[in-house]
């Protein structure tokens, strides 16, 4: 068969069951408006997280940590000082930080061009 007479009687198939062509037609038109509602509140959904994450802090602002010189795994455990302030890292059981003090803080805003230092508060509340 040519692709004229192939065409011809796709056509006339077509208009001898008009209901199932009319359901056909209805049902591939709901498929699409389905389609481009999913996509369309796939890519809003994501632009909101997107907008609600970038808006948490501050955007000049930047984060400073201190690093542990004594961070070395297989020089063994690390004696103990009462001294020395840490805070839980998270992640692997028993990994701390160590923490910044108010001399850190001082050096940190001595620097020129740090318009001001303010300290991030972790809080462990016994109950809510």
């Amino acid at each position: 068969m040519k692709p004229l007479e192939i065409l011809k009687t796709a056509i006339t198939n077509s208009f001898r069951s008009k209901l199932r062509t009319s359901l056909t037609i209805l049902a591939i038109f709901v498929g699409a408006f389905t389609l481009t509602i999913t996509n369309g509140l796939g890519t809003g959904i994501s632009n909101y997280i997107d907008s609600q994450i970038a808006a948490v802090g501050s955007s000049n602002s930047f984060t400073i940590n201190k690093t542990d010189a004594n961070a070395n795994p297989a020089s063994g455990p690390k004696k103990y000082d009462a001294s020395t302030r840490v805070l839980a890292a998270g992640g692997r059981p028993g990994s701390t930080q160590p923490a910044l003090g108010q001399a850190d803080l001082d050096t940190i805003g001595a620097i020129p061009g740090i318009t001001g230092v303010t300290p991030v508060l972790r809080l462990s509340p016994d109950y809510i």
